[in-house]
């Protein structure tokens, strides 16, 4: 071991977790120095943190890391997961189970894409404006709100060919729309703020389903078996004729919901909260996964710059970032 040069030695350690680096530094004066090196303590919080910084701020790296770990949640596990596809950042995403494609609009270029889970794009067209999107599996169609001009619902087939063009009710101006069992929600908002059924082929208002006395920014989720309604910090899963299962308080900036009614829930707080000046800091996501009765199952954290959207596919919930442009599939 005397015989080693440091070099080598950094080296073999490059290939170690981080646990039995710190074990290695335990063993001798040298060993420690070369264990608790800034070049060792880089590379290790590049491969733990990939989406963290890129520089110290003027702190030795080993402080960095210990920072970013003192900053993560308690008692929570850090998500696995797998490479998912890149060529788009989408504002709006939907899942197509029938064809296992993903449905993304790209606010950047006013391109809508059909993609497949290894990242092949089927198909493409330009769409201005898109406002909302969804899916219809009864019908095998396409649903997207566009307010180019004026606000209208569009439909399209799998390879993104307009097949009709509707004036949409101009009272359903939010950014959510769900089609389940072919029928259609958003939110109207006048006076009240309203979860309303909506016919796919006219755009026309066909009932209230659920109302509130007050306007309010609800987003609007659904699956087979209910919708939730996000509200500030509060959560309501109702049934399709208004009737509430449950209320939930969140501290959300996306949810989602597996055909299955399994609840996934995204938050966020900086890695960093007391560190040198960072104008695009790395945060960690906090994922909560909810049972349909709205009973807590596990919870896990992420790494990331920002979370755009998050969505369910079958097996997997598909998570699209900023800045790298991935959707990332997320065991459950």
């Amino acid at each position: 071991m005397e015989l080693l040069p440091d070099e080598l030695l950094e080296r073999v350690l490059r290939f170690l977790p981080t646990r039995d680096v710190v074990a290695v530094g335990a063993c001798c004066s040298r060993l420690h120095a070369v264990a608790f090196s800034d070049a060792i303590w880089r590379r290790l919080y590049a491969k733990d943190f990939p989406h963290g910084r890129t520089s110290s701020g003027g702190l030795r790296w080993r402080d960095v890391y210990a920072r970013a770990i003192r900053s993560l949640p308690p008692n929570h596990s850090r998500l696995r997961t797998r490479p998912g596809f890149g060529g788009f950042e989408p504002k709006y995403l939907a899942f197509d189970h029938a064809r296992q494609r993903i449905l993304g609009w790209d606010w950047s270029n006013n391109r809508l894409s059909s993609v497949g889970l290894d990242g092949t794009v089927h198909a493409q067209t330009e769409l201005k404006d898109v406002h909302a999107l969804a899916v219809d599996a009864d019908a095998g169609t396409y649903l997207a709100v566009v307010a180019y001009v004026a606000q209208e619902l569009v439909c399209l087939d799998a390879d993104l060919r307009v097949l009709r063009s509707t004036p949409f009710d101009r009272d359903c101006g939010s950014y959510s729309l769900v089609c389940e069992a072919g029928r259609l929600f958003g939110v109207a908002l006048m006076s009240t703020t309203r979860v309303v059924e909506i016919s796919p082929q006219t755009g026309r208002i066909l009932r209230t389903v659920l109302s509130w006395d007050a306007l309010l920014p609800i987003k609007l989720s659904g699956c087979q078996h209910f919708l939730i309604a996000e509200e500030f910090k509060n959560a309501t899963a109702f049934d399709f004729d208004g009737e509430i299962v449950w209320t939930l308080r969140l501290e959300s900036k996306n949810l989602a919901i597996s055909q299955d009614g399994i609840i996934a829930v995204t938050t966020s707080s900086l890695v960093f909260p007391h560190a040198p000046y960072d104008p695009d800091p790395p945060t960690w996501f906090h994922l909560l996964f909810y049972s349909s009765s709205g009973q807590l199952l596990r919870s896990c954290y992420h790494v990331s710059q920002y979370i755009e959207k998050t969505v369910w596919s079958d097996d997997c919930l598909l998570v699209a970032e900023k800045g790298n442009s991935i959707c990332v599939p997320v065991e459950r």
